[in-house]
Formats: C-alpha cells, sequence, structure tokens
C-alpha cells in the first residue's frame, strides 16, 4: 500500500541521485539514496516510522562503508615507480671526465652521459664509482662509492 512515508522516502531517494549525478566522484549522496530505497522498503511494509529510520540509517552507512572501501580498491597502486629524474638519486656510475671541485665533471649511468659535480667539492677521477645523491636541474650531485 502507497504510504505518504514511501512516497516521502522515494522522493529523497531521487533528489539524492540526482545531487549525485550534479555532483559526481564522491559518492556522497548514492549512499543516501541507498538508505532511502531501503527505508521506502520498510515503509511499503507498513513498518513504524522509526523502524523505517534505523533502516535508512543502517543502509546509509553499510553503502557509506561499502562505497569507500569499493573506491579505496579500485584507486590502489600497489608500487609508485619513480622514473626518468627520479630515479637517478641511489644509482651508480662512472667518471669519465675528471669531476673538480670548481669545476663539473661527467658521469655515465646507465649508458647515459651525465653533467655531474661532486657532493663535498671533492676531486674525483677519471674511472671512479660514484652513486648519484640528488639532482639538481640537469646536474647529477655525486658522491665516491667504494
Amino acid at each position: 500500500m502507497i504510504t505518504s512515508y514511501l512516497v516521502g522516502w522515494l522522493i529523497f531517494a531521487l533528489c539524492c541521485t540526482g545531487f549525485e549525478l550534479l555532483i559526481p566522484g564522491l559518492f556522497f549522496f548514492l549512499s543516501f539514496a541507498i538508505g532511502s530505497l531501503v527505508a521506502s522498503i520498510a515503509a511499503w511494509l507498513e513498518l513504524s516510522f522509526g523502524i523505517q529510520v534505523g533502516f535508512f540509517a543502517g543502509a546509509t552507512l553499510i553503502a557509506c562503508l561499502f562505497l569507500w572501501l569499493w573506491a579505496r580498491v579500485a584507486t590502489y597502486q600497489p608500487h609508485q615507480y619513480r622514473s626518468a629524474v627520479d630515479a637517478l638519486p641511489g644509482k651508480k656510475g662512472t667518471v669519465i671526465a675528471l669531476i673538480s671541485a670548481h669545476n663539473t665533471g661527467q658521469v655515465q649511468l646507465d649508458g647515459q652521459v651525465w653533467s655531474a659535480q661532486s657532493l663535498h667539492n671533492q676531486t674525483l677521477l677519471e674511472g671512479t664509482s660514484v652513486v648519484v645523491v640528488r639532482v639538481e636541474g640537469v646536474r647529477l650531485i655525486v658522491l665516491q662509492f667504494e
């Protein structure tokens, strides 16, 4: 039997669905729409208004939790891969052009040649093994690797 509570819950569900369509991405109003639909079923069964509100609150909380978990699983990234310049710190290379306190030299790193400067302004001879400490612009800051 159609009651005013049933119509009210259905209108509220439609309004929440409309708000969700207008403000996509949060799934906030969708939880209330689901809770309203569950409460409308309770109203259709002619349960008391207090029980309808209880069903609404419970279903809304469960829908919020479910949508939150679904969003976490859908956006999960197992490992952030570092690429390009972000991947260079920690890599080992070899000095191929003298690095002195006042001049930059060159380091070969994974088959690429980079301009490099010593971290503590020390002189690094050709053939010295180095490790990249950081990148400043297009220049590597390196430290002698033992």
